[in-house]
């Protein structure tokens, strides 16, 4: 019995037609998150992303904010962070909906430079007269030829995170400085999840207009999805595990940079309108309730994750 040899298919080079593609035309579609997981294979492919996703952060904003280059050498000296729909429209590049505005968050008695830096660029003061009981914010409106109407919200703190850990809920709680973009819940808004805090005011509307922009967005921490960051039991802290900080140079010169990972100021409990009802919740499983139903369990802590094991005088378990 013979055995012909398979000649190889060889196409010759010359009908091979070549075409380079410039690989922002291949991370302009990607939100935010998978721009993330692509940095994590490979060095180059991280600093491309770098390169690309400031030179987004750039055209966005500019956009907006006329002489966008110049204002951000202001906003380097300044404790002003931009937070609201537009950054989060920035994280999740969905093309169902747009920001209708900027909200820009500044610490108590520090509005005035970034109003004059707006006013230079023809923006008009509008302030607004409003009596919110409790907030921990007063808001000033300078309109502008839409989308281009800016917020400014200024803290009734001296730190203006302490105005953005209060937010009605986890999707808004990201912000942007001139040179990084902070997501605090990073394992639920790259999902489009959020979890509404529990508040004396109404937010019925605004967890509506988040669910039509494509997030699940619920009342408790209930799952494996929403209790990693969100049980409110945990104590969370700008700058802890659970943050997302991203440099869009790789080294900030914010001269108010944040001071990862020790702002012992900056700290929540996340309150929501009912307990977190995951049993396998690593923050909250260990109540003595849940032992009480659970006790032929014994709860270890390795290596920051949660292994459950029979107890030898448990019944055993099939």
């Amino acid at each position: 019995m013979s055995v012909t040899a398979v000649k190889p298919f060889q196409l010759p080079l010359h009908q091979l037609r070549f075409e380079l593609i410039e690989t922002g035309a291949l991370f302009e579609p990607l939100p935010f998150r998978e721009l993330m997981i692509l940095s994590s294979f490979s060095p180059v492919l991280k600093q491309s992303i770098q390169v690309f996703l400031l030179r987004r952060f750039r055209q966005t904003f500019e956009a907006l904010i006329p002489q966008f280059e110049a204002f951000r050498v202001f906003w380097r000296t300044q404790n002003i962070l931009l937070s609201g729909s537009a950054v989060l429209h920035f994280i999740t590049q969905d093309t169902s909906w747009s920001p209708h505005d900027l909200d820009f968050v500044v610490g108590r008695n520090c509005v005035e430079p970034l109003l004059l830096q707006l006013q230079l660029r023809g923006y008009v003061r509008h302030i607004l007269e409003m009596d919110i009981k409790g907030s921990s914010h007063k808001p000033t409106k300078i309109p502008g030829q839409p989308p281009s109407q800016i917020d400014v919200v200024e803290s009734t703190m001296r730190d203006p995170l302490q105005t953005i850990m209060f937010f009605h809920s986890t999707q808004v709680m990201n912000f942007i400085t001139a040179d990084s973009l902070t997501i605090l819940y990073p394992d639920l808004t790259l999902e489009h999840v959020g979890i509404a805090r529990d508040s004396d005011f109404d937010v019925t509307h605004l967890v509506e207009k988040y669910r039509a922009r494509g997030f699940d967005v619920f009342y408790s921490a209930s799952d494996f999805r929403t209790t990693y960051s969100a049980c409110p039991l945990l104590m969370r802290g700008v700058g802890d595990s659970q943050t997302l900080y991203y440099e869009f140079q790789g080294t900030s010169s914010n001269t108010h940079a944040l001071l990862y990972p020790s702002m012992v100021d900056a700290v929540w409990h996340f309150w929501q309108v009912y307990e977190c009802s995951y049993p396998f919740c690593r923050n909250c499983c260990y109540r003595d309730e849940w032992r009480r139903e659970h006790q032929h369990l014994v709860y270890h802590r390795v290596d920051n994750t949660i292994q459950f094991v029979a107890d030898a005088d448990a019944p055993v378990l099939e």
